[in-house]
């Protein structure tokens, strides 16, 4: 369910698994932009951990983290894993 803000009840909307259409394609994909008001972090992590984001050239990311603790939190261990495996096709600075 997708709410459009004010009086509007909302409209449902499908949902894909970002991971599993990446994996489905027969291509190497060229740009994957990311703006999803913090869901960014669990959606890159799904990538990181299945290796799925080897089939992006490039991931451009807008965080989410100066609107909460917890996104604050989720980012920094994420730039932590991103140093750690030297990923250098993910970046996190694109607003």
């Amino acid at each position: 369910m997708v709410n459009l803000g004010g009086d509007q009840k909302g409209i449902t909307v499908k949902c894909v698994d970002l991971c599993n259409f990446i994996e489905h394609q027969n291509i190497q994909i060229n740009l994957v932009k990311l703006d999803i008001e913090g869901a960014e972090y669990d959606v890159l992590l799904k990538l990181i951990e299945t290796g799925i984001y080897r089939k992006c050239n490039n991931i451009l990311v807008e965080t989410h983290e100066r609107y909460s603790p917890e996104l604050a939190l989720k980012d920094a261990q994420l730039r932590a894993l991103i140093q750690k495996h030297s990923i250098n096709n993910i970046d996190l600075t694109w607003d």
